[in-house]
């Protein structure tokens, strides 16, 4: 503990504080995935929960009181605050809270002065020494604690901020969970990347959990989903495409998502970014500024231009990012809490700034290098590959699995087929069929020029008399860098059997 008593809790901790605090007061949670029910959590700990208006603003969700005593309450027949009796061990909730916001919120403030109970009453004895005024703690809706500046006062609001949520999800009910509706998802969808399913999971896992949307969000994000970041943005009022980037991409202050005014006033008071725009090398597309190549960029039958589905996937690849700064609140940790605010429903507002150079991403040359980078890589491959095709496909496969950690396992979930055969065709220890070569190349997201060499050099052959035949060559030609579901998609449009 820290000389004010209060509990030392890194970041790395969080979890096992979590996870001690269910074993010692909500222990079936741990067992199975299950909704925290608060008020049993509660009473399990000797808390009463009492719904009383607080403030006239409801600027304040919740308080707790360690100590018998006497605390405002606001009187709505009065129009004003009214003193009121208030025992120990009870937990005061605005019952505004249902209606303002949603009952997720409402579970994850009783869940929060629950932690406030659980591990700060000692530091609240220590405050009593020297103030005995203290009574109680009222958690303000900005995240912050009211009436105290002290630090170890601060530092009690961020535990319980980051214990509730886990608390609410543990981590391993919450996997479990997850890759149950992930499942459910893919099968219903007929989705493969995660990016075309992650919402109706998040909601899902918010319904379950009895959580917030923006909770569960976050919480997918702690449980390695990076895919959730990218999830639920709302720009414009309009909602933004799901998309993913790499972890560390970009520190947690910045972001690839910017409104169409914000990318206005950017790319006129930014000289850089102006020119970036004015050649024709970004275009802003989807909320993002794209660079400008047709891995990344597609124009669609309804004549607009979309982020291709690669794109979509590697936005940190082909998009700018730019720095944010909090308008709405001066909490310096803000960002290191809960930086995904940026959905329909935040109240946070942020200042967007182009950043100038961050590591290797926003400039222009660098780009377009990348580019050239990865087209001269194909290019190299290519020109390596063997004139026989059991080579040939042997070292495009060490090539896709050294790059990308390709397995056989990712690629059979990728195409539907089973992951040992697969395992034998590329070991060249069974002969392929025209679709499974076709289906494995495309899976693999082959360049064209290397998807022909292998069918080329393999015991089959495309028959162009066949119209299948036509679009599986179409197909390896213009789609290759698309996922498999939009490539099953079109297949289905066109009556193809693969």
């Amino acid at each position: 503990m820290s000389d004010a008593l209060v509990l030392i809790i890194s970041k790395d901790n969080l979890e096992a504080v979590a996870t001690d605090f269910l074993k010692r007061n909500y222990p079936k949670a741990l067992l199975q995935p299950m909704a925290v029910d608060p008020s049993e959590l509660a009473k399990s700990m000797g808390l009463t929960v009492k719904l009383k208006r607080i403030t006239e603003d409801c600027a304040i969700f919740g308080q707790i009181s360690f100590q018998d005593s006497t605390t405002e309450i606001y009187d709505e027949k009065l129009c004003q605050s009214v003193e009121e009796e208030v025992s120990a061990k009870t937990i005061l909730v605005d019952p505004e809270t249902y209606f303002l916001y949603n009952l997720g919120k409402v579970n994850n403030t009783i869940v929060h002065e629950c932690v406030h109970w659980d591990l700060h009453r000692k530091a609240f004895e220590l405050e009593r020494l020297y103030n005995k005024e203290a009574s109680r703690i009222k958690c303000q809706v900005a995240g912050g604690v009211e009436e105290n500046s002290w630090t170890a006062t601060e530092w009690m609001e961020w535990q319980a901020n980051a214990l509730a949520p886990r608390i609410q999800m543990p981590m391993a009910m919450f996997k479990t969970q997850a890759s149950k509706y992930i499942k459910k998802y893919r099968d219903m969808l007929g989705k493969d990347d995660i990016i075309d399913v992650i919402e109706p999971v998040i909601d899902e896992l918010a319904a379950f959990f009895c959580v917030s949307r923006l909770a569960a969000k976050i919480r997918m994000v702690d449980a390695g989903y990076e895919e959730a970041i990218g999830a639920f943005i709302y720009v414009d009022g309009r909602y933004v495409t799901p998309h993913k980037f790499k972890k560390n991409a970009i520190r947690e202050d910045q972001t690839f998502t910017i409104s169409a005014e914000e990318a206005a006033i950017q790319s006129v008071i930014n000289r850089d970014l102006g020119e970036l725009v004015k050649t024709g090398a970004y275009q802003y597309v989807d909320a993002h500024f794209v660079l400008n190549h047709p891995r990344y960029l597609e124009q669609r039958a309804d004549g607009l231009v979309y982020l291709t589905d690669y794109a979509r996937n590697h936005i940190d690849e082909c998009c700018i990012p730019f720095d944010m700064t909090v308008k709405s609140t001066d909490k310096k940790d803000y960002y290191s809490v809960c930086y995904l605010n940026k959905d329909k429903d935040s109240t946070v507002s942020f200042e967007i700034k182009y950043s100038d150079g961050y590591q290797n991403s926003t400039d222009a040359a660098k780009k377009a290098k990348l580019v050239e980078e990865i087209v001269m890589e194909e290019m190299a491959i290519f020109q390596e590959l063997p004139n026989d095709y059991e080579r040939s496909l042997k070292k495009v496969w060490d090539w896709k699995h050294e790059k990308e950690g390709l397995t056989y396992k990712e690629l059979a979930e990728r195409i539907h087929m089973d992951d040992q055969t697969i395992s034998r065709l590329i070991n060249n220890k069974r002969d392929p069929s025209i679709n499974s070569l076709v289906l494995i190349c495309l899976g693999m997201h082959l360049p064209p020029e290397i998807s022909m060499h292998l069918i080329e050099k393999s015991p089959v052959a495309l028959n162009f008399n066949k119209n299948d035949h036509i679009w599986y060559k179409f197909a390896l030609t213009h789609l290759s860098k698309q996922s498999m579901t939009s490539i099953e998609k079109f297949f289905q449009e066109h009556n193809v059997q693969i």
